[in-house]
C-alpha cells in the first residue's frame, strides 16, 4: 500500500509539473513574434526612393539600402526559437501515446482472457509511458498549432481538443491504475478508463491523419 501511495503521489506530481510547464510555455509562446520573418516596415507611396540614371535605369539610394536590411527576420530570443522548434516534434511525438495506449488496452484484454499475470505487468509499464508521452505530445501540439481556442479548419479544432482530452484522460487512467493496484473496484474503473482512452487516442490519430490526407484516408 505504501508503494501505491508513492506511485499516486508521483503521478500527481508529474501532472502538476507538466501543467506548470505548459502554462509557462504558453506565456513564452504568446510573447514571441506571431510570424517570424515578417517585414518590420510597411512601404508607402512616399517610400519610393528609386532614382533613374541617365540611361533610364533605376538605382538604389542609401535610404533604399537601409530598407533592404530592415526587411530581415524579426528579432526573436533563442529560447523562443527553441520552443517553436520543439513544437515541430509534435507529428513525431504523437506516435508514442497512440501505440502505447492501444497496446496497453490489447495487453489488458489478453490478461483478462488468459489469466497470465505478465500481460498486466506489461500494461502497467505501457500506461506510465503512454501518459507521459500523451501529455508531452499534447503540449507540443499546442505549441505547434498555436495557443488559441479554435481554428478556421474544423478538423484542426477537433484534433486539438480531442487530443487535449485524451492527454487529460491518460492521467485519469494512470491515477485509476495506481488506485486499482490496492482496490478491486478502482481496478475495474481503470480497465474501463483504459479502453476509453484507447478509443480516444485512436480518434485523435484519425483526425490528425485526416488533416493531412483527408477524411477518407482510411477508405477501403
Amino acid at each position: 500500500m505504501h508503494r501505491s501511495n508513492q506511485s499516486l503521489r508521483f503521478a500527481m506530481s508529474l501532472a502538476a509539473v507538466l501543467a506548470g510547464l505548459g502554462a509557462w510555455t504558453m506565456t513564452v509562446h504568446a510573447q514571441a513574434p506571431a510570424t517570424p520573418g515578417q517585414p518590420t516596415h510597411q512601404h508607402t507611396e512616399s517610400d519610393d526612393h528609386d532614382v533613374d540614371d541617365a540611361d533610364g535605369r533605376q538605382i538604389l539610394t542609401e535610404t533604399d539600402h537601409d530598407h533592404v536590411h530592415d526587411h530581415g527576420p524579426a528579432s526573436e530570443s533563442s529560447f523562443g526559437r527553441l520552443i517553436n522548434w520543439l513544437g515541430k516534434l509534435h507529428p513525431m511525438a504523437v506516435h508514442f501515446p497512440i501505440a502505447l495506449l492501444i497496446a496497453a488496452a490489447v495487453a489488458e484484454l489478453l490478461g483478462m482472457f488468459t489469466g497470465r499475470l505478465w500481460f498486466s505487468e506489461a500494461t502497467v509499464l505501457m500506461v506510465w509511458f503512454a501518459t507521459i508521452t500523451a501529455v508531452s505530445a499534447a503540449l507540443l501540439g499546442w505549441i505547434f498549432g498555436g495557443f488559441r481556442w479554435g481554428d478556421e479548419d474544423w478538423l484542426m479544432t477537433s484534433h486539438r481538443w480531442v487530443g487535449t482530452v485524451t492527454a487529460a484522460w491518460s492521467l485519469v487512467v494512470l491515477a485509476l491504475l495506481v488506485q486499482g493496484q490496492r482496490r478491486k473496484v478502482a481496478f475495474s474503473a481503470y480497465r474501463a478508463a483504459l479502453f476509453t482512452g484507447a478509443a480516444l487516442v485512436g480518434a485523435t490519430g484519425f483526425l490528425g491523419g485526416a488533416m493531412v490526407w483527408g477524411l477518407d484516408h482510411l477508405a477501403w
